[in-house]
């Protein structure tokens, strides 16, 4: 399924760069090549969803979530599917995914599916959605990353698609997004001198108009609020996936941190999408 989506994107992204060629050819050429690729990306969807056929946590549950499609479905399937390890003896199969890392020896795929995350908290972790020092997670040139650069892009896509989506998971976004208007970062995007980010965004800004040679631009107030409701919408499909999944598994579930211990409920009156 893996290799079926990573095919399926890269035709995609192939596809995406061919029509803006096209673009540039005599009136009446649009789709002449493109239109071929895309025909290609319908197939491989449509297997895509023979082999999602197979996977229960899709049949019961996942089809039913509003803005997550096959492909989606696919992506987040295939790629909760592997913890990593440092092993003395790994297997063939374990040697072929390994994965490389500076200054250490080679990690090895030990465990498949929801099984490998015991916690939500890891599986926040692995697609990026954690935080650390208040923010989160970013990839540095000499530091360590715990998460999965796929799975975070994934993370991205899909609260993408909940922002344009109907259904539960947008309701969460529009309503946690009005949430933050009320409070401290809706005065922000009247005067972000008053926004917690406000040093970071301006060193930034600087720097950049600096390199460039240009005027510095506007503070992204407004791109900061939605991508913290699109985050949150995220969490909670993220949380919501890895309890009916290791459901169906049959393995033991658990609250998280955040509403065990701290008791926070962002999504009061909202009704979630039920299983099959």
């Amino acid at each position: 399924m893996r290799r079926l989506f990573d095919i399926l994107k890269d035709i995609q992204n192939v596809r995406c760069a061919v029509a803006n060629r096209e673009r540039g050819l005599p009136f009446g050429s649009e789709g002449l090549f493109s239109d071929r690729l895309e025909d290609i990306e319908k197939d491989l969807t449509k297997k895509l969803k023979v082999s999602l056929g197979a996977v229960p946590i899709y049949e019961k549950w996942l089809k039913e979530v509003e803005g997550v499609g096959p492909r989606i479905a696919a992506a987040w399937i295939s790629n909760i599917m592997i913890s990593y390890k440092h092993l003395e003896e790994p297997s063939e199969t374990q040697k072929t995914f390994a994965i490389k890392t500076k200054g250490e020896k080679e990690l090895y795929p030990t465990l498949r599916g929801i099984g490998a995350f015991p916690t939500i908290s890891k599986l926040w972790a692995w697609c990026g959605q954690d935080v650390q020092n208040g923010e989160a997670p970013k990839r540095s040139r000499n530091g360590k990353i715990r998460m999965n650069p796929k799975t975070q892009a994934l993370a991205w896509l899909t609260g993408r698609q909940f922002r344009l989506a109907k259904g539960y998971y947008a309701d969460i976004y529009r309503k946690y997004k009005e949430e933050l208007y009320r409070g401290h970062y809706g005065k922000a995007v009247e005067n972000p001198q008053v926004c917690p980010r406000y040093e970071k965004c301006r060193e930034k800004l600087l720097g950049a108009a600096s390199r460039l040679g240009r005027e510095p631009k506007k503070f992204p107030c407004k791109k900061h609020v939605d991508n913290m409701a699109m985050r949150h919408a995220v969490k909670d499909f993220l949380r919501d996936l890895w309890i009916k999944w290791r459901q169906t598994e049959g393995l033991p579930v658990s609250g998280s941190y955040e509403t065990e211990v701290l008791g926070h409920n962002h999504n009061e009156g909202l009704s979630k999408p039920t299983s099959t």
